[in-house]
């Protein structure tokens, strides 16, 4: 159970760790922070929503359930549809 709840916890801060230095720092670094690189209202916020955890098998960032861009939401396998595109 330790060992369980170990790897719970080193997954989450590792998953706290991979979406900050994917977000905000760069965000920083181009000094964007502002407007974007947290969700917060009033910023812009593009994302994708998947159906399984990338950190479990990176094949999981195929599992795209929907992609948000300028506040539209998208049915992901639709868009992959519509260019002939198979995951």
């Amino acid at each position: 159970m330790v060992f369980a709840l170990r790897t719970v916890l080193v997954s989450l801060a590792l998953g706290t760790v991979i979406t900050v230095l994917a977000t905000i720092v760069p965000a920083r670094a181009m000094k964007l922070d502002a407007e974007l690189g947290t969700i917060e209202k009033g910023k812009r916020a593009d994302m994708v929503v998947l159906n399984a955890n990338p950190l479990e098998r990176i094949q999981n960032i195929r599992s795209a359930r929907w992609t948000i861009i300028d506040g539209r939401v998208y049915d992901t396998q639709a868009l992959w549809r519509s260019v002939r595109f198979q995951p």
